[in-house]
């Protein structure tokens, strides 16, 4: 049995793991130390914006279309 010591950053009920670890298969044991002292982390939700194309000049041939 190994023992890594890791520091990692999770949100709420995800903890993601270094690359290393990713595709290993077996048990795990995991102790959870907090530092409540410490603000939570806020995290922003995203924001989406409209986006808007100029299609006015655009020509549309549909045969050269299938023919790719």
């Amino acid at each position: 049995m190994n023992q890594y010591e890791l520091q990692l950053d999770f949100d709420g009920d995800i903890l993601r793991l270094p690359e290393q670890f990713r595709n290993r298969r077996g048990l795990a044991k995991i102790i959870l130390i907090t530092n409540e002292s410490e603000e939570p982390v806020k995290r922003k939700r995203p924001t989406f914006s409209s986006l808007t194309i100029d299609t006015t000049k655009f020509k549309f041939n549909r045969e050269e279309a299938n023919e790719r």
